[in-house]
């Protein structure tokens, strides 16, 4: 998952992981 992303980009990795969880193409 992205959560293993560090503060390295965490607005990035927080939308993939929204991403991810609501299972939205992307």
């Amino acid at each position: 998952m992205y959560k293993a992303v560090g503060s390295r980009g965490s607005r990035v990795s927080r939308v993939l992981w929204m991403l991810e969880e609501l299972g939205q193409p992307y």
